[in-house]
């Protein structure tokens, strides 16, 4: 399964003025941390119910690394597809968050 954008770019944008301000407003950050889901809805940007969205209280010095999911059973994988296709160069995605402005793009399997 292929990864789906959860947010449209206007959204992002969106999500990502909440976190910068939840950098300066602790109640913000508060209500983020508990009910992400209802306090992005305020904002007008919508979450599916299926998805299981978490806030991470970021400290300085932090970094976290998201794995992808698991491909299902039976599914290909893009290291299988890569090889059927006659191999591809290696690409290698890094994502560090330095601050809570960087957590902008949300993909969900």
């Amino acid at each position: 399964m292929t990864a789906t954008q959860l947010f449209t770019i206007d959204q992002i944008g969106t999500v990502n003025a909440l976190l910068v301000q939840a950098q300066r407003d602790g109640d913000l950050r508060s209500r983020l941390l508990g009910a992400p889901k209802a306090v992005l809805g305020e904002a007008g940007v919508s979450v599916p119910a299926e998805i299981d969205l978490r806030t991470i209280d970021g400290a300085q010095g932090s970094a976290y690394l998201v794995l992808p999911p698991a491909p299902a059973e039976g599914e290909v994988s893009d290291s299988d597809l890569a090889d059927a296709a006659g191999g591809t160069s290696p690409m290698v995605v890094t994502a560090i968050t330095y601050s809570i402005a960087a957590a902008a793009t949300i993909y969900y399997g």
